[in-house]
């Protein structure tokens, strides 16, 4: 090749092509001197190359050429450069000849020998052609990117914006390759996002360091780079180099100095750098597309915040309306819509004038007191509702937001923890009580019994001295069931299939209820087994069948029924406080006349009562409540007037097989003259016990505090067998008393006395070593069998 710049004017590149060597170099350097730029070569075949690694903006051929003439050379070139000027030199000048050039593409032809001003002309007029060529290729990029930015400015898809910008720069450049590459949210890497070119999809989501590689450098310093050939700079060094690239074209896509994407474009089979309009094409469509994609970019976040808040709204276990100024409904999550159902049947779009019957400008006022508006729906379901209103700040035409809470649960969960509450605080005060009245108990029942076994009590009398002791049981009765309702009885527990139990506790009930009460009975499955306490429970099915009785003073139905119910772990329980697990359910309902709300809040105070004077201790659902919670279990109602009552009962549920025993009746055990200590603080008391153990039987001492009661240990130790004390005493209590009796003789059998549940007293003392317990009020026969016991083996 031989190059001839001129040096100062340049009207155009020009690729001389002759075998003539020496026509082809004057040529050159004739028009170099003229103001072109020169390439020559003496080969078409070498002319084809330079074609393909650089760009001319017109060929001058020799016609007839060895190895490839000036006709295969245009076909050639205008393959490579659709947009080349080709004019044939040809000393052979014929019509068919000028008409083949002509048919190839070649702008004109001139005839050998020529003079230059002959062929400057021409030249000049090849050139115009290639100037309105080149014209018409830039206004059709022109339009193809106003075609591009009026298409991406009808959508805002950022998947739409991307996809389009690629196809458009591979059309403008001509490329082999277009590959987008977008920031991290972080910055600090290029991800690739849209890919064009054979065999390139796989590159679609890789990434790569912005620190690393062309497009890094690129993305860096916010600088277009066009490379062309091998690159050896190590600034640009590719992360996977590319030798089949032979030119590329890196471009920043930047809006108000922020970097929003890079664009790659490369070229696989041409060996020609892209040109300079290519690059201001380029440069034009990035600046459009950045635009576009910063725009989409911040839709598409709006978009993602607006569903993220209206999925959370949605989500939201409130109820969330949104109210313009005129009120009207402008929004509604599910929850709302739902309560707005129920308490107006308001629908979205549509004005929200009254809200539960009431204005809705009241609830868009703040209360005095904070708290938020409330609402109670009446029904077949009570619902409750909270409300509050908050105005929209941002809202010119005076927007609210309304959220609206249901509470029905939480009160009924808030009516029964106060409600459990007051039940142990007034457990706790029945439990301080019974202590006293087991005191006062124990010697009018003690005295009666003992004044009734004397043989010279008339018989009247003793029918009376009967009727006392009766009434002393009655009365340790009712202390005993109030301390069932404050849980503070210590009862043995055993495994028990109740229903084996409920049918024989069943035929009793049937002979006993009224033939107007017609009793039904359900049991699903086999087996219901409880640890439980079988008089207990029987005291349970007692006491409800005795209310339901009283409920039907006309006859009705009372129905018992057995299943069971499993709790999984999440999952709502019929009752709030009960806990995951499996659990036998027993419910007893009745068709009797019902109970009112207000009734059903106090049902399970002890001496609560609607019955007449007389006819009611009001302690027997009190004892009910107390003995299911003693057994772990839980108890629910539900009440309508005129229609009937239902208990349900939850207790847990074990493995294992159920007893049906109570025990047997055992003779009256007695005393075979052991002498017993018996300490007690209350004379009465004191004298009653010692009555007992010697009609037991009994050689009986007597002292009246722990301190006498270590000084008659002291003396009679060797005689005594058996301690008889009460625990709460002055000065020396029994516990010190025990303590002081164990020090000298370990072996030493004592049996405690108490007006408190023993269970209470085994947590406050649980180091305190018995044989056994006896609660006031003193019974002659339970007296006679714990000593038996205690003494059992002495000896």
């Amino acid at each position: 090749m031989q190059p001839h710049d001129s040096p100062a004017i340049h009207l155009g590149r020009l690729l001389i092509v002759d075998d003539e060597t020496e026509l082809m170099t004057a040529l050159c350097e004739s028009l170099a001197k003229q103001g072109y730029k020169t390439a020559g070569f003496a080969s078409g075949g070498e002319a084809i190359e330079a074609l393909k690694g650089q760009d001319f903006d017109l060929v001058l051929t020799d016609l007839m050429m060895p190895e490839m003439d000036g006709i295969a050379l245009l076909k050639a070139g205008l393959g490579i450069d659709p947009h080349l000027v080709g004019i044939v030199m040809t000393g052979q000048a014929t019509v068919q000849t000028a008409v083949e050039a002509m048919k190839t593409g070649a702008f004109d032809y001139i005839l050998k020998p020529f003079k230059l001003n002959a062929l400057l002309p021409t030249l000049h007029r090849g050139m115009e052609v290639r100037r309105l060529r080149m014209e018409n290729v830039q206004l059709q990029e022109t339009v193809a990117i106003y075609d591009l930015t009026r298409a991406i400015s009808f959508t805002l898809d950022l998947n739409v914006i991307l996809n389009k910008v690629a196809d458009a720069a591979l059309q403008q450049c001509e490329a082999d390759e277009v590959s987008i590459m977008l920031p991290t949210r972080e910055g600090d890497e290029l991800y690739v996002t849209v890919a064009r070119g054979e065999g390139r999809g796989h590159i679609l989501g890789e990434r790569m360091p912005v620190a690393r590689g062309v497009a890094g450098w690129v993305a860096r310093h916010r600088e277009a780079l066009a490379l062309h050939g091998e690159v050896k700079d190590p600034r640009f060094a590719p992360v996977r180099p590319r030798p089949d690239i032979c030119s590329s074209i890196s471009m920043p896509m930047m809006v108000g100095g922020k970097l929003v994407g890079v664009l790659n474009v490369n070229a696989t089979r041409q060996r020609r750098p892209f040109t300079l309009g290519q690059m201001k094409a380029l440069s034009i469509l990035t600046g459009t597309a950045a635009s576009a994609l910063e725009s989409a970019w911040l839709y598409t976040q709006v978009r993602e915040s607006e569903n993220r808040l209206e999925g959370l709204v949605r989500h939201l276990p409130e109820g969330v309306c949104l109210l313009g100024g005129d009120r009207r409904l402008i929004l509604a999550n599910p929850p709302a819509q739902d309560y707005l159902r129920a308490l107006g049947g308001t629908e979205v779009g549509e004005a929200l004038a009254r809200l539960g019957g009431q204005d809705i400008e009241a609830f868009l006022k703040p209360r005095k007191d904070g708290l938020p508006h409330e609402i109670e729906v009446g029904g077949e379901a009570e619902r409750i509702f909270e409300v509050a209103g908050r105005p929209v700040v941002e809202d010119a035409e005076g927007g609210w937001v309304l959220v609206i809470r249901e509470v029905t649960q939480e009160r009924k969960v808030q009516e029964r923890i106060q409600r459990q509450y007051h039940l142990a605080a007034v457990g706790q005060l029945a439990a301080g009580i019974a202590h006293d009245f087991n005191n006062l108990l124990t010697g009018v029942i003690g005295f009666a019994q003992l004044v009734e076994m004397r043989p010279d009590v008339p018989e009247e009398a003793r029918k009376d001295l009967g009727r006392i002791v009766s009434q002393g049981h009655q009365a340790a009765q009712m202390i005993r069931q109030i301390l069932d309702f404050s849980r503070q009885r210590d009862v043995e527990r055993r495994p028990v299939n109740v229903i084996p139990f409920l049918k024989e506790t069943m035929k009793l009930l049937e002979r006993t209820l009224p033939e107007d009460i017609r009793v039904e009975t359900r049991f699903e499955g086999k087996e219901y087994i409880v640890q439980a306490n079988l008089t207990q429970l029987q005291q349970i099915i007692t006491n409800l069948a005795v209310n339901a009785r009283d409920a039907m003073p006309e006859g009705g139905g009372l129905r018992v029924r057995l299943s069971h119910l499993r709790v999984e772990p999440g999952e709502h329980p019929p009752l709030p406080e009960m806990e995951a697990g499996d659990w036998v359910v027993w419910a007893i309902s009745d068709t009797g006349a019902g109970m009112p709300p207000e009734v059903i809040k106090r049902i399970y105070e002890p001496f609560f009562t609607t019955k007449p004077p007389g006819e009611g201790t009001g302690l027997g659902l009190a004892q009910v409540y107390g003995i299911v919670r003693q057994h772990g279990g839980h108890i629910g109602v539900k009440s309508r007037v005129g229609e009937g009552t239902a208990f349900t009962i939850y207790l847990p549920r074990i493995l294992g097989k159920g007893e049906m025993s109570g025990g047997e009746e055992v003779d009256l055990p007695r005393g075979r003259g052991e002498t017993i200590l018996v300490v007690e603080d209350e004379s009465e008391v004191r004298e009653v016990a010692g009555a007992i153990l010697e009609r037991l039987n009994y050689r009986v001492l007597t002292a009246m505090d722990g301190q006498e009661a270590q000084a008659l240990y002291e003396a009679h130790g060797d005689e005594i067998a058996l301690v008889l004390t009460d625990v709460v005493m002055p000065n020396v209590g029994g516990l010190e008393l025990i303590r002081a009796i164990r020090k000298k003789d370990p072996e030493a059998r004592i049996v405690a006395m108490t007006g408190y549940p023993p269970d209470e007293l085994k947590r406050a003392f649980p180091s305190m070593d018995i044989f056994g317990w006896l609660e006031k009020p003193l019974s002659l026969d339970r007296v006679a069998q714990v000593i038996s016991e205690a003494l059992k083996g002495k000896g």
